[in-house]
C-alpha cells in the first residue's frame, strides 16, 4: 500500500474540528437534547425563551457537562472520574430556592496524576465555550467572563477532603459522576 492510499484512508475516516467547531457541535447537541426533554408545548419556544426554562436550563447544563466530560477525557487519559454538581443557596431544602442563581457549569475532575498541559487545555476550552455560549445564549451567558468551573483532583485529594475533592464523598449533596474510566 502506497503512502498515498494511507493518506487518505486516514483523511477519509477522521476529520479533525478546530476547538471552536468542536465546542459549536456540543452546544448544539446539549441544546437539541434539553429540548427533547421537554414538554411538546415547551419545545415550540424559541431559544431565547427556552433558555430562561429553568427546567430547559438545568437539562442544558447536565447534557453539556456530560458532552464536555466525554471530551476531556478523550484528550488525557489520566482522568479516572468526572463529576458534575449544582451549585445552590439551598440548604434547608425549599423548592423556591431549588434552582441554581447562576450558570456556571461545575465539574470536579478526577486525575491519576494532575499535568500542566491538562490545565492549559481546560482553560483553553474554557475561553472558547465562555464565548461560544454567549454567542449563542447570551441571555444566559452573555454577562460571564467563565462559565466552567474545572476542578481537578487526585485520589489523595478525595481521601484528605481537600478542596474542591471534598465535594466528592459529601453526604448531602453528592455530585453526579457523569464519566468514568471504569465503564
Amino acid at each position: 500500500m502506497s503512502s498515498e492510499t494511507l493518506q487518505e484512508i486516514k483523511q477519509e475516516d477522521f476529520e479533525i474540528l478546530p476547538l471552536e467547531q468542536h465546542v459549536e457541535a456540543m452546544i448544539d447537541r446539549a441544546i437539541h437534547l434539553a429540548e427533547a426533554k421537554l414538554s411538546t408545548g415547551q419545545r415550540q419556544a424559541e431559544l431565547p425563551m427556552l433558555i430562561m426554562s429553568p427546567v430547559f436550563a438545568e437539562y442544558f447544563r447536565y447534557i453539556f457537562a456530560s458532552e464536555l466530560a466525554d471530551e476531556i477525557a478523550e484528550n488525557d487519559k489520566k482522568v479516572k472520574d468526572i463529576y458534575f454538581y449544582e451549585m445552590s443557596n439551598n440548604s434547608m431544602g425549599d423548592i423556591s430556592d431549588a434552582y441554581p442563581q447562576d450558570q456556571v457549569i461545575h465539574m470536579i475532575i478526577k486525575v491519576s496524576k494532575p499535568s500542566a498541559g491538562l490545565r492549559a487545555y481546560l482553560d483553553s476550552l474554557d475561553r472558547v465555550v465562555t464565548a461560544k455560549l454567549a454567542e449563542r445564549i447570551a441571555a444566559r451567558y452573555g454577562e460571564y467572563k467563565s462559565v466552567l468551573d474545572l476542578a481537578v483532583v487526585t485520589e489523595e485529594d478525595v481521601r484528605m477532603r481537600r478542596g474542591p475533592a471534598s465535594i466528592i464523598t459529601s453526604v448531602y449533596t453528592p455530585p453526579m459522576k457523569i464519566w468514568s474510566s471504569e465503564r
